[in-house]
């Protein structure tokens, strides 16, 4: 230990070399202040104890916060392992929906919904949910016996929320929650039927008839609200996505040569301040489409009146929106999605029609239409924008079952004739005596 006077009001103070730190620098202490050289060296002989018995105050404080580390990484790893599933499901939902791809508002709703319904069959720590549990919940889902849901769930909404839940318990791993993913290796029950119920059962969407269609757009003519008339007429002519109409823009629309361009698709939040433009939904959904020259006047129209408004009304949204609102608080803007849906509704009950549609049944009665009008399957899927899609198959085979038994009975007729024929025939042949 060294000692020396302060020539700063000659005071003592000490400086004591306790070896090397941790990492490899001088552990050196300095203490001032000491009015004799006594105080000095007992205050020295204090530390230097302390540092022997490692009961400084900075080690202390240092052993101090150590422990209190160590227990909040106890506490955050029993937390880990004990995690509620209903807490992993909540936090994989949180970076599920801001991360990657965009999501459409409806994938989100249906993986909320799937969210949902999966927390309410697993009230307990996820580790605790086993491969066997997880498979019998299914098959609880599937057949009605859940005591959570004590409903039956169809094989497709099924099929979507195994989707959801091997995705969550993928996230779990990943962020060290689970060791394994006990929805992996699990199978959706099937729906198995009978040839009684494959022979009285025809599995196709709802949608309007051609005489019906003509009923609900006159009604939407005379009692709907603005754009309805227009709104429903042009998805019933085009087959189009009520996103993608929502979506069409000035530039898309080329009147001179009776085309639309499908490249956007509405994306709505259930606000009509809070929406967003996005790609179509699949690549072949980008598309150029032929209208119908009465499609293109309404157009034209709509843009018209969209330009006079404009001129009156500074709060008008100018995006070019072909089917933006032309009154109330919201002029310009497109109308979402849900509000869309109750005006359907409400034109289908004052029609009288009884039947429970959305917009996106006028995609069922287009494929209806153009089936009747003699356009090919691969034609009208083109003009969807579908890929392939088995619902639409099974609408144009739907529609054309009268066509082929008209067809049936042509056959038959001509077979019968050939018959006739062969039997005149024979009548005029020299009989063998």
């Amino acid at each position: 230990m060294q000692k020396k006077k302060c020539k700063c009001g000659a005071k003592w103070a000490f400086l004591l070399d306790l070896g090397k730190k941790p990492d490899g620098s001088r552990n050196q202490k300095k203490r001032g202040g000491f009015d004799t050289k006594d105080d000095a060296e007992a205050a020295a002989a204090i530390m230097m104890e302390q540092h022997k018995t490692n009961t400084l105050p900075e080690d202390v404080a240092r052993r101090e916060a150590e422990e209190q580390r160590k227990l909040e990484e106890e506490k955050k790893e029993e937390q880990r392992l004990n995690i509620s599933f209903e807490d992993l499901a909540e936090q994989w939902y949180e970076v599920y929906k801001s991360t990657g791809k965009r999501k459409r508002v409806n994938t989100l709703k249906n993986r909320r919904n799937d969210k949902v319904r999966l927390v309410a069959c697993f009230d307990k720590p996820a580790r605790e949910i086993t491969h066997d549990e997880y498979q019998d919940t299914l098959i609880q889902l599937k057949d009605g016996s859940h005591e959570k849901h004590k409903r039956k769930f169809t094989t497709n909404t099924l099929s979507n929320t195994h989707v959801t839940a091997k995705m969550i318990f993928e996230f779990g791993i990943k962020h060290k929650f689970l060791e394994e993913n006990p929805a992996k290796g699990a199978h959706v029950p099937k729906d198995y039927q009978t040839v009684e119920e494959i022979e009285s059962w025809e599995d196709i969407p709802d949608f309007l008839e051609r005489d019906e269609l003509l009923i609900f757009l006159d009604t939407a003519y005379l009692h709907g609200n603005p754009l309805d008339y227009e709104i429903f007429t042009t998805l019933a002519y085009t087959g189009i996505r009520i996103g993608e109409l929502e979506a069409l823009q000035e530039p898309a629309f080329n009147p001179a040569l009776n085309k639309i361009k499908i490249i956007k698709n509405y994306i709505n939040y259930n606000n009509y301040t809070k929406f967003e433009l996005g790609p179509p939904k699949t690549t072949s959904s980008i598309r150029e489409l032929d209208i119908d020259p009465e499609i293109t006047t309404m157009m034209l129209g709509l843009i018209e009146q969209h330009k006079v408004i404009k001129s009156t009304n500074s709060s008008h949204l100018d995006q070019g929106f072909i089917f933006g609102q032309k009154v109330g608080r919201y002029i310009g803007y497109p109308i979402p999605e849900g509000i869309i849906n109750q005006r359907m509704k409400r034109i289908l009950r004052i029609s009288g029609l009884d039947k429970d549609l959305s917009p996106h049944s006028m995609r069922h009665t287009f494929t209806s239409l153009m089936a009747e009008a003699g356009v090919s399957l691969e034609q009208v899927m083109e003009m969807l924008g579908h890929a392939g899609d088995e619902m639409t198959r099974r609408v144009y085979l739907h529609t054309t079952k009268t066509k082929k038994k008209d067809a049936v009975e042509k056959y038959s007729n001509l077979l019968q004739n050939t018959i006739n024929r062969e039997q005149n025939v024979t009548q005029l042949l020299p009989k063998l005596v």
